[in-house]
């Protein structure tokens, strides 16, 4: 038995304590008088360390269960584990992240020439052949001066039409583009011949005029020839007509009604009081021969030859776009660039602005039909905290505003403006607050058609407004022959068993907005036997 100096002994784990009763003769039986677990020590109890053998090797054989139940399944859970680790596919391994360089270049270049070997393997497609070539196929030059001889061996004839600017008043010329056509007092105005509707004038061509080339030696030598359009692009029949003439007696035909719009929505303002409606501004032209060269996509949809050879290609692209530039300078003059002395003004407003404009109504009529202004005014006034004096001036405004809009209406479009009703629009300009796309469409438009109206008109504009327009109306594209012009490839066939009889582009110094390339086909046969019914057009764009 151990003993304790303070005079207590705990109790053995393995052994309960006493309870009251259970020793008559102890006299410290009663064990609610001690600490839970705490005997006093005296002779006369009995050992409470008597330990119980049986008791100790069941609780370790327990123990042990315990252990080995949780080692089995420990070793099924990884048994488990890997087998369903085994069942995953295998992943493919990162390629390397710290190659060298040498070795990485040195893998690019062996990519590279077996992605090369395998595009060599391709079949390649054989070049369209439309012409027959006599002999063998030709192989492009590798010089820039056979690269020439090679282009100009395969040009054509063309007829450009460069315009009189500034024109010459009175216009007395057949040939001109715009305008009203002029011809005998009889002149049966072309309709659509399923709806009726009139067709609009597009260009006249003096054929007395016109130098000679594969297609004025199928036209008649003298008398004129009248194209006409629809703005839609569906026309297919009744486009051109002939008249032979004398011309003597011409006058100019007055369209007839029902003639559709010529514009697109975003040049709606056109139509507005005094606009041109269905007419387009009057150019003369000056019939004039020229060689136009073949790109290097029209050489290959006419020949058959080797085109693999990237540099022999690059070489005649620039060639032939360096001769055509010879050609256009040569008929239009040095190209002309985008100026902007006239209206360098525009946030200065009021008078300033206007000395770009004309001094017409027409320029005032485009303004006001436009209507993409606003006061400046109105920012506030609108608001139910606004000043007095913001309220005031929005009143003024709207009297201005009121006040020219029915001005504009009383004045033709060609008429001068006096000194007071000029004055009433620069304050209109002033208090105004409108994008300037359509202001600079008011000033141009309004530049051309005085230049074009009359010898009175053309006399208000200044030579810096002249070279303002000149862009505008420097247009190169208009041609009689040569090679068509491709947007969605419809010319291909066409142009190896038709001719190319006129063909238009969008022209903003014409004010053709159509978004669309036009071309007038007829066959040789059909050209020369004057069968006009028989020409039809395309339309290239959208």
């Amino acid at each position: 038995m151990a003993h304790c100096d303070a005079g207590w002994s705990r109790s053995h784990p393995l052994h309960p304590l006493p309870i009251s009763g259970q020793y008559p003769n102890d006299k410290y039986a009663k064990q609610d008088f001690y600490p839970k677990g705490y005997v006093p020590i005296s002779s006369d109890a009995p050992s409470l360390y008597h330990i119980d053998m049986l008791d100790i090797v069941n609780q370790i054989a327990t123990v042990a269960v315990v252990v080995l139940l949780i080692a089995i399944v420990a070793i099924l859970a990884f048994g488990l584990f890997k087998r369903l680790q085994s069942r995953q596919p295998p992943t493919l391994p990162s390629p390397p992240t710290d190659l060298e360089r040498e070795a990485a270049d040195f893998l690019e270049k062996r990519l590279t020439e077996a992605f090369a070997r395998k595009l060599s393997d391709v079949p390649k497609p054989p070049t369209r052949t439309l012409v027959p070539i006599k002999g063998s196929d030709f192989v492009l030059p590798s010089t820039a001066s056979e690269m020439r001889k090679l282009i100009k061996k395969f040009s054509r004839d063309v007829i450009y039409f460069p315009r009189v600017f500034p024109p010459v008043h009175p216009m007395t010329s057949l040939s001109f583009f715009g305008g009203y056509p002029i011809g005998p007092k009889d002149f049966d105005w072309p309709c659509d011949s399923k709806t009726g509707e009139p067709r609009f004038f597009m260009c006249q061509l003096d054929l007395s005029t016109l130098p000679q080339t594969n297609i004025s030696q199928c036209l008649p030598k003298t008398g004129a020839l009248y194209f006409f359009n629809h703005a839609g692009g569906n026309a297919d029949d009744n486009l051109v007509v002939f008249h032979a003439g004398p011309t003597d007696d011409w006058v100019e035909i007055n369209q007839p009604d029902g003639i559709p719009s010529t514009y697109s929505a975003s040049h709606s303002w056109n139509d507005y009081k005094g606009g041109p409606g269905p007419t387009f501004p009057k150019w003369e032209v000056r019939p004039t021969k020229a060689l136009h060269y073949p790109t290097f996509d029209d050489l290959c949809w006419a020949h058959n030859f080797d085109a693999s050879d990237e540099v022999k290609n690059a070489l005649y692209e620039d060639e032939q776009t360096y001769m055509m530039r010879q050609q256009r300078e040569r008929v239009f003059g040095p190209a002309t660039i985008w100026p902007d002395g006239i209206q360098q003004d525009f946030k200065e407003r009021g008078a300033r602005m206007l000395e770009a404009l004309p001094p017409v109504w027409l320029g005032v009529q485009i303004v006001l039909g436009s209507r993409p202004y606003n006061t400046r005014a109105s920012r506030n006034s609108d608001e139910e905290n606004a000043k007095p004096e913001e309220v005031q001036a929005l009143e003024v405004y709207q009297k201005l505003r009121d006040r020219m809009r029915m001005l504009s209406k009383r004045f033709k479009p060609m008429e001068i403006m006096s000194a007071e009703y000029r004055a009433e629009f620069a304050s209109f300009l002033d208090q105004s607050s409108f994008r300037q796309t359509p202001w600079n469409d008011a000033v141009d438009f309004t530049i051309e058609k005085c230049l074009s109206h009359s010898a009175e008109t053309a006399a208000l504009i200044s030579p810096d407004q002249i070279e303002h327009v000149r862009h505008r109306v420097n247009h190169g594209a208009h041609q009689c022959g040569g090679f068509p012009g491709s947007v969605q490839g419809h010319n291909i066939d066409n142009d190896y068993s038709h001719m190319l009889l006129m063909q238009s582009y969008p022209d903003r110094g014409q004010h053709w907005e159509f978004d669309q390339l036009f071309q007038y086909w007829v066959k040789e046969d059909d050209l020369r036997n004057q069968r006009w019914d028989m020409v039809f057009i395309t339309c290239e764009g959208s």
